[in-house]
């Protein structure tokens, strides 16, 4: 469809034609070209103007001209004259055709100028005007589209290819910013061109009469709607073109008065303009509009009267509140040369696509509400000067300037007017004057405000004037108002912006600015990631300003050229990766965090609250305060920088660092100071106020390095390149993590604390803070010294190189300016330090309260993150491994550089209002980096199970730096607590020092004078890993319990080769302890440390006394370890060294050690004759303590080859071992005790030797100074045992007079009665010498001096006639008594005669005839239990032995015949088995044991049915085989075997007596059978050794055993008999031992009578029992005693 609109009566008529009209109308094309139109330059110049938009200055190819200087009647006379004599050089309307085929509409064939549409229904509309004809914009030539849909609401699409530079488009080949070459481009539009009334001919009557309009002419074809429409506009094969787009525009007002006539005719809602460039393009877009609502341009409205605030009735003028302009979306989507466009440098973009303009909009209109405008991957260019104050704007609420200020001040007196024309809302003053809230702006990858050169800017024909002090800057907004703006966004990332960036600027209906009458300003926020700022330009939360007013087309509004900024902190700024600006005012700031454009453009609805509820002035923060569950949840488009983040992790502000990975750049510095620096464009009305941020939030990761190895954290400079703002991360320089981080031990230093009472407060401040006292918050202001994680960082100069304070900033000032604006923080011009913490979303952080200032707790002034669970919640990674789990402290408020100072403000006032010229605070010195950020220390280390945490220590010559405040060692002092059940190790050769007494966490109360702090006691670490001092390293703990509590503490204290630990008179508990040769261990003393590269003496934290308990509990290997000592142990004489439980070894001399050793439940082993020459030694109960420092020497000692070991004092309630290890002479020692023995309850003294003679014994010897108390004496583990073990087994006891006792105790001085020692022992026996059956009885005694103090304990076993003594039997003279062994011995070989049998201990009655059914029974089976008891004597009754014996036989018949009727036979085989256990007792006891078995065979010869009918021989052969053991206390077990064979040969005959009984069933038939038997026991025993060496063979080998006797039967018919027995026995040979030469018997053994006695009987028909007792007796009272039961099973 073709439109011929060459004149306006065309323009209303031909929109009715038919086809083939519309293509034979008239047209009439434009000739004249604009080189011919230089005779109206200077008209052509006011055309420029873009009436509607008076902000903006008039662009001209030579001259920018200002509103404020040339009045408006001009403009609109010179208009009106130009109006009637310019014509256009824009294509014919008629050359604008469709292509059929492909429905793109075009000026011709490769016109390279092609539209399309969303829909066949949807129609271009393309006309050119004359001048004048849009009242609003003076525009030429426009494109829009309509839809020919029935439905009134169907919006349109309008899209525009650029392939090729459009010639109309330029003015002598330049795209000159002129009206006749700039065509208007809408997807949508509402308006009325055409005017068909002569009356309505100004400028100003057209915009009334369009104002009033409800509807646009349909005549028009103007678009159905100006919602949802959407302009594309696409740019190619490097052309350019010049335009002005809108989505939509909609100038219709709905009336002119205070009422409107419809509530939504003006709206332009959610409509799109999308701008997609190539490379090499270039757009000059004088104006780009998501969506611009009508504004009542011109239009004073109706008159209303109202009362205002003071109750004042007022007459004025004011217009119905305007129209939505809401949800529209500018897209801008360009090319670049390089990947990122922080790489290109201004004035050469090379390929990249270019967009000169004057201003973006998202949406212009009374209410501009969630527009968005997205610019990718482009550079925008300042199209004017003024584009720095209003270049790119997500949404402008804006209702032709008006401000509902009642009285407008006039500017040349101190008189006010009433302002003309209000903004009104049914029956009142609209609430805003204009809204423009949840408006976005984001940015990626771009350059907003690049700066090309002239030639390259065809509109860059201003002079160097007009320029200057714009940088060609374009300033970003999120939302822009008269009224309110509030909760816009503007998110920036990987891109660089030449101009301010505001998240919201706000009139809030006033334009004047009043310090003692602050507009309450709204939320809004800035979003940055990797965002440089040029020179000049800062970053604004919110923003307001103040101005003057200026009456246009007779309406009174805001003259916008006249607008200052006030300098103002409010508003909310995320701050994320690389920053630079000149400034970030805001109330709030948070880094590592932001917005995440894609998220954010894809649902703008998903951020729509700036406030956060953790924010003081939210309502919810109470909640969040009180509520430690609380959970902050975040919208979708809000991104903590976290580590799992892949898009910015290496951004992640972790602890350790320098400056944060987030940070910010301020050019300008940290000043509190809000006056203004730049009196043309920021206002004077906050000159000598201060303020400064309220809150700082960081996001923090949970990974801390702790691989660092250096101490100086002064060293590096904040910044690498002051010149390039290249900022240091880490402390250190190098490549690896240990070369550029700091030790974890530097980490805590922001913890300590240290007051001096004697310091003086400032005298140069008078900030009240400054005041020297034990305040935290002065503390952590003046006094601190630990790490800073800079968050903000300045090079303290200014973008020209000249020096500057990075940091000045008055906390009295701040605080008094926050009371005067009633804002109740109770910060005390502080800022707050909020922390967000991986994995939790709540945040951490400390409210503040009125008595803040004077705090000394710090559960008031700090807080320390956890996770959601409460542990501790960083990870410190070593090598690449977590080994342990951090809990990091916080202070609450910000930090800032500086000293306390003072510096210069004219305009400052104190709280009475008085000027004072100076102010007080903290400031940098000009020319040094400074910075702001979070102050914090390690407080907790939580080491990981099966983790090693490494603390490496200050070498030798490693940097220590300074400091200011604290001790020097801080620096390498671990003052944090450590827990866990992970491990500790010192680096090797450097230094560590554990705990330090005066920590804030350590702070109990400030005494009553107020000018000094008590302390209390720091809590124990509680840690239970070992602790490894590496090689050359050295510990010292500077608190009771560095290494762990009373009951939670280090498993193992391990000192290596070269390391040294110093208790520093410390308490401390371990595990176990090792202490490496050549390593140190010292309990008193100071620790040696020095500093080659520090001039700074060690200042030792000394406790009360020394004492370090080892528990041994360490089981590395499943089992306790004993602690060893190899090294030097050093202590003073109120040190200890305690071994509580298990063993402690130590091999090492120890002259240095004067304290005590305490064994508790313990065992101590002294290797070395020194170990503890100078110490005393308290042995508790049940503890041992062990004198092994002979074992394993080689003696050379000719006269007395014992060893000698030196203690101070004993003092012993347990057991004491004066020697060990092998049994040889020179193990054994003398014990010189240099003070005393002290002898307790419950004490032993253990002795070994060669217990021999007066003269040739060698045994353990105490030597002491003094004595007193009780002690047992003890050569063995049990003296009523033999043998005793504690003496040599090649002792050999000889007579020992009382008088030649042996010494085993000489004290010195023996004492006074009752306080002197006493000694006690149970006599032992050693084996005589030249009789080896036999031991000598040793007891103790002691012997005085005549003639001086001293007394010998010794031993003896014979008295003395002058010096008698009783002593124990069996002699009273000479103790001389057999040993146990013997009848032990005996006792065993005794027991092997218990196979022995008899016929009828296998038979029974032996029948073969059954008694039931008389039938011959042909095979049987048996099976026999005995069991006996023996007890003999030997030696004439020195010994006395009881023997049980078990026996188990079973067999069986093989055959059975008979010669003839009268003899028969029979043969069988068994097997049998033995257990014998003997004890003996003589003076002391022995026990043996022996088992074995034996096989045999048996037969037996006998007349008539049974060998019990009449005649019988039996006879059986075995072979027996025996183990054999002998034990006692005094000798280790030796075992022997014997073997061998028995025969026996034994006969019978029984006789009938008679019978009982009358009836059958008591009927018994009585038989007497006489007996005889002989046994050859042929079993011997193999030879055997003791561990006394003597040697042990047996005696009374082949015996034979006579036994001679007969059996008394009562037989009841065959079925069961009971009988009676009687024997007498002898035995041809002696039973007995030979031990060495001595022969030892058996006491009457050989001749026994026996009583036996038993029952016989059937259980079944085929099984028979039987059970029998009987009794042995010989001389010498020798018994035994036997019980046998059997059973017979007959086949």
């Amino acid at each position: 469809m073709l439109y011929c609109l060459n004149n306006p009566s065309k323009f209303r008529k031909n929109f009715g034609l038919t086809n083939s009209e519309q293509l034979n109308c008239s047209v009439d094309v434009h000739t004249e070209r604009p080189e011919k139109l230089a005779l109206w330059a200077s008209v052509r110049r006011i055309f420029t103007i873009h009436n509607g938009y008076p902000h903006l200055p008039i662009h001209v190819e030579s001259t920018a001209l200002s509103l404020k200087t040339v009045s408006l009647s001009v403009f609109i006379a010179i208009s009106a004259f130009g109006a009637s004599q310019i014509s256009y050089a824009f294509p014919a309307e008629a050359a604008f055709t469709q292509n059929t085929d492909t429905g793109v509409w075009s000026f011709g064939k490769d016109s390279g100028f092609d539209v399309s549409t969303g829909e066949s229904n949807q129609i271009p509309v393309y006309v050119t005007i004359p001048s004048g004809a849009d009242p609003f914009d003076n525009s030429g030539a426009w494109l829009w589209s309509y839809s020919s849909s029935a439905n009134k609401d169907t919006a349109s699409s309008l899209s525009l290819v650029i392939s090729k530079n459009q010639a109309w488009n330029t003015a002598s080949n330049k795209y000159i910013d002129l009206t006749s070459t700039t065509m208007w481009i809408a997807a949508g539009l509402k308006s009325d061109f055409f005017i068909n009334n002569a009356s309505i001919n100004s400028p100003d009557a057209k915009k009334e009469y369009i104002g009033g309009l409800s509807e646009a002419p349909e005549s028009g074809h103007y678009s159905e709607t100006t919602n949802g429409n959407t302009l594309n506009v696409k740019l190619t094969n490097g052309a350019t073109f010049m335009g002005k787009f809108f989505g939509a525009r909609n100038d219709l007002g709905g009336g002119a008065g205070s009422a409107a006539t419809g509530s939504t005719v003006g709206n332009t809602n959610n409509n799109i303009v999308n701008i997609d460039l190539d490379k090499g393009t270039k757009l000059y877009a004088k104006l780009i509009f998501g969506g611009r609502s009508a504004q009542l341009d011109a239009v004073k409205g109706s008159p209303v009267s109202f009362k205002d605030s003071s109750n004042k009735e007022i007459t004025t003028n004011a217009v119905h509140k305007g129209f939505e302009t809401n949800g529209n979306e500018v897209w801008i989507k360009g090319k670049l040369s390089e990947e990122f466009a922080k790489n290109l440098q201004n004035e050469d973009p090379g390929e990249s696509s270019l967009m000169i303009s004057k201003g973006i909009f998202g949406g212009e209109g009374y209410e501009s509400n969630d527009n968005l405008v997205s610019v990718k991957d482009s550079l925008i260019v300042a199209g004017f000067p003024n584009a720095r104050k209003l270049g790119l704007v997500g949404g402008r609420g804006n209702y032709f300037m008006r401000i509902n200020q009642v009285d407008l001040k006039n500017k040349d007196s101190n008189s006010t007017k009433v302002n003309n024309s209000l903004v009104w809302d049914g029956n009142e003053l609209a609430k805003n004057s204009a809204v423009a809230d949840h408006n976005i702006v984001t940015v990626d990858n771009s350059y907003i405000g690049y700066k090309i050169s002239k030639e390259s800017n065809d509109w860059d024909s201003y002079s160097e004037d007009a320029w200057k002090g714009t940088n060609h800057a374009f300033s970003i907004y999120g939302g822009w108002s008269t009224g309110q703006a509030a909760n816009n966004i503007v998110s920036i990332r990987n891109s660089v912006v030449n101009g301010n960036v505001i998240g919201g600027l706000e009139l809030k209906d006033r334009l004047s600015a009043s310090a003692s009458d602050l507009r309450n300003l709204s939320p809004n926020l800035v979003s940055l990631f990797n965002v440089k700022l040029e020179k000049g330009s800062a970053v604004y939360g919110t923003a307001t300003a103040e101005g003057s007013w200026t009456t246009t087309d007779g309406v009174d509004r805001v003259d916008e050229g006249s607008l200052k900024a006030v300098n103002r902190r409010r508003g909310v700024v995320y701050l994320s990766g690389e920053n630079e600006v000149d400034s970030v005012y805001a109330r709030y700031v948070h880094f590592g965090q932001y917005v995440d454009n894609s998220i954010l453009e894809k649902n703008t609805s998903v951020e729509r609250s700036i406030s956060r509820d953790y924010y003081p002035t939210s309502d919810k923060y109470q909640s969040v305060v009180n509520d430690p569950t609380y959970t902050v949840k975040d919208s979708a488009a809000l991104k903590r920088i976290t580590s799992s983040n892949a898009d910015a992790s290496q951004y992640s502000m972790r602890l350790g660092d320098l400056v944060a990975r987030s940070y910010v750049v301020n050019r300008t510095g940290f000043h509190s100071s809000l006056s203004s620096r730049d009196s043309s464009n920021v206002s004077n009305e906050t000159n000598g106020l201060h303020n400064f941020w309220v809150g700082a939030y960081v996001n923090l990761v949970n990974s801390v390095n702790g691989d660092g190895i250096n101490f100086n954290k002064s060293k590096q400079d904040l910044f690498k390149d002051k010149e390039n703002y290249i900022v240091n991360h880490s402390y250190g320089v190098g490549d690896s993590e240990r070369d550029l981080n700091l030790s974890l031990l530097v980490h805590d230093d922001g913890m300590v604390y240290s007051y001096d009472p004697s310091s003086e407060g400032s005298s140069v401040s008078s900030d009240s803070n400054a005041q020297h006292r034990p305040a935290l918050m002065h503390n952590f202001r003046y006094h601190y010294d630990g790490l800073v994680l800079y968050t903000g960082v300045n090079t303290g100069l200014d973008s020209d190189g000249n020096k500057i304070n990075a940091v000045a900033i008055s906390f009295d000032q701040i605080e008094q300016f926050r009371k005067q604006s009633d804002q109740k923080l109770n910060a005390f011009g502080n800022t707050f330090v909020g922390v967000f913490l991986e994995g939790n979303p709540h945040p951490f952080f400390k409210p503040s309260f009125e008595n803040g200032h004077d705090s000394i707790k710090a559960s008031e002034m700090t807080f320390e993150p956890t996770t959601l669970e409460g542990s501790s919640p960083f990870d410190i990674y070593q090598s690449g491994r977590v080994v342990a789990h951090a809990t990091y402290g916080f202070y609450k408020y910000l930090h800032f550089d500086g000293i306390d100072g003072s510096f210069a403000d004219p305009d400052a006032k104190d709280e009475t209002g008085t000027l004072v010229g100076t102010v007080s605070g903290k400031l940098t010195a000009a020319g040094t980096s400074g910075g702001v950020g979070i102050k914090y220390w390690l407080k907790e280390l939580d080491i990981v199970k099966g983790e090693t945490l490494l603390l490496n220590g200050a070498l030798q010559d490693s940097d220590l730096g300074k400091t200011d405040s604290i001790r020097l060692q801080e620096r390498f002092t671990l003052s944090a607590a450590l827990k866990g059940k992970g491990n500790l190790a010192i680096a090797e050769n450097s230094a560590v020092v554990l705990g330090s007494p005066k920590t804030i966490y350590t702070i109990a109360s400030v005494n009553e004078a107020g000018d000094d702090v008590l302390y209390k006691k720091p809590e124990a670490n509680e840690y239970t890993g070992y602790t490894d001092v590496q090689k050359g390293a050295t510990l010292a703990v500077g608190i009771d319990g560095a290494l762990g509590s009373t009951n939670k503490f280090t498993s193992s204290l391990q000192l290596q080769d070269n390391a040294s630990f110093y208790l520093q008179s410390h308490a401390q508990n371990v595990g176990h302890l090792y202490v490496a040769e050549n390593a140190k261990l010292d309990l008193s003393k100071p620790a040696d440390i020095t500093n080659t590269s520090s001039s700074f003496t060690y200042e030792a934290d000394l406790g009360d006394f020394g004492e370090l308990v080892v528990h041994n509990t360490y089981k590395p290997n499943g089992e306790n370890l004993a602690s060893n000592i190899f090294g030097n142990i050093d202590g003073d004489e109120d040190s200890k060294l305690v071994i509580n439980t298990g063993r402690a070894n130590i091999s090492s001399a120890n002259a240095d050690f004067s304290g005590t050793f305490e064994l508790r439940k313990a065992a101590g082993y002294l290797y070395n004759a020194n170990a503890l020459q100078n110490a005393k030694v308290i042995v508790s109960q049940s503890s041992s303590l062990y004198f092994h420092n002979g074992e394993g020497l080689q003696t050379t000692r000719s006269a007395d080859p014992r060893s000698n070991a030196y203690v101070s004092a004993i003092q012993n309630a347990g057991d004491v071992f004066l020697s060990g290890g092998t049994e040889e002479v020179a193990s054994l020692n003398h014990v010189n005790v240099q003070k005393g023995y002290e002898g307790q309850n419950g004490s032993v003294i253990h002795y070994r030797g060669l217990v021999q003679g007066p003269n040739n014994s060698y045994v353990d010897v105490i030597h002491s100074e003094t004595a007193s108390g009780t002690s047992k004496v003890s050569f063995g583990d049990d003296h009523s045992k033999i043998p005793v073990s504690g003496i040599f087994k090649e002792a050999r006891g000889e007579k020992t007079l009382k008088s030649e006792g042996i010494p085993i105790f000489v004290i010195a001085d023996k004492g006074i009665e009752g306080d002197q020692l006493r000694l006690e022992m149970q006599p032992f026996g050693v084996v005589a010498k030249d009789n080896e059956a036999y031991k000598w009885i040793y007891s103790l005694g002691y012997n005085d001096e005549e003639q001086g103090s001293q007394r010998t304990w010794v031993l003896y076993n014979s008295d003395d006639k002058d010096h008698y003594e009783p002593l124990v039997p069996p002699k009273e003279e000479e103790n001389l008594v057999l040993r146990p062994e013997a009848g032990a011995y005996v006792g065993a070989s005794q027991s092997w005669a218990k196979m022995h049998m008899r016929l009828h201990d296998r038979f029974g009655q032996a029948y073969y005839i059954d008694p039931f059914d008389g039938e011959e029974k042909p095979a049987a089976a048996w099976v026999r239990q005995v069991g006996s008891h023996s007890h003999f004597r030997m030696a004439g009754g020195q010994s006395k032995t009881h023997s049980n014996t078990a026996v188990t036989q079973i067999g069986g018949d093989l055959l059975r015949n008979e010669f003839n009727e009268d003899w028969k036979y029979i043969g069988g085989v068994f097997a049998g088995g033995l257990y014998n256990r003997s004890d003996s007792r003589s003076w002391d006891s022995a026990k043996s044991r022996s088992d074995g078995y034996s096989l045999g065979v048996y037969g037996t010869l006998y007349t008539g049915n049974s060998p019990d009918d009449g005649f019988y021989v039996d006879s059986w052969l075995l072979f027996g085989r025996y183990d054999n053991k002998i034990w006692s206390d005094e000798i280790s077990p030796f075992k022997f075997k014997s073997h061998g064979w028995v025969w026996s040969v034994e006969t019978g005959y029984t006789i009938p007596i008679g019978e009982s009984g009358t009836k059958d069933y008591n009927k018994l038939i009585w038989t007497f059978q006489p007996e005889a038997q002989l046994v050859w026991d042929g079993v011997k025993a193999n030879s055997a050794n003791d561990s006394f060496g003597t040697k042990y063979r047996q005696l009374g080998t082949d015996n034979v055993t006579l036994r001679v006797g007969a059996r008394l039967h009562a037989n009841y018919m065959n079925k069961g008999l009971g009988f009676i027995e009687g024997n007498w026995i002898h035995n041809s040979k002696k039973a007995g031992v030979q031990m060495g030469t001595d022969k030892i018997y058996m006491d009457g053994g050989r001749n026994l009578g026996e009583f036996r006695m038993g029952l016989e009987g059937h259980l079944s028909r085929n099984t028979l029992g039987w059970a029998t007792v009987g009794v042995q007796a010989g001389k010498a009272g020798y018994h035994n005693e036997t019980a046998q039961i059997g059973i017979k099973y007959m086949f």
